[in-house]
């Protein structure tokens, strides 16, 4: 698979100008390709965008929910946009999911095992609080999905 980042390639955050190394491919989607990164020593997700989703309009869009900030400490949120001079397009880093978190997707599959139905509907309850908290500031998610929503 041909990927838009290599490891070891550095892209800078736009807004800091602070160095962020591509270190593995995660994964790709519609919109582009997921990275495990590290800014300043410190492990974070990088997605890097295809170029028919780089658009001026979603660019503006991340800069605006970089702005806001997250609603809730539970959002993986947008941390700054980057770039580099030798790849089209742009990015942005964010937190990267603990490995104690699973995908919907997972738990789907039965890869994750000994939750009790309280667990499960203390995470329904909180994926509901998440999106309340998201929207009562003036936001929606446009990118809702499996892989997009994780449980303990």
């Amino acid at each position: 698979m041909n990927q838009l980042l290599r490891p070891q390639q550095v892209v800078r955050t736009e807004v800091s100008g602070s160095a962020c190394r591509v270190e593995t491919f995660i994964e790709r989607h519609g919109q582009g390709e997921v990275y495990k990164a590290s800014l300043a020593g410190s492990p974070v997700a990088l997605k890097w965008y295809f170029s028919h989703a780089a658009t001026a309009d979603q660019r503006r869009a991340l800069e605006d929910l970089v702005a806001k900030g997250p609603p809730n400490e539970k959002f993986l949120w947008p941390m700054e946009v980057v770039s580099a001079q030798e790849v089209p397009g742009y990015g942005y880093i964010m937190p990267l999911r603990d490995a104690r978190f699973k995908g919907l997707m997972d738990l789907m599959k039965g890869k994750v095992q000994g939750l009790t139905f309280r667990a499960l509907a203390t995470a329904g309850y909180q994926l509901a609080e998440s999106f309340f908290q998201l929207h009562s500031a003036g936001l929606c998610y446009r990118d809702i999905s499996f892989g997009n929503v994780s449980i303990p």
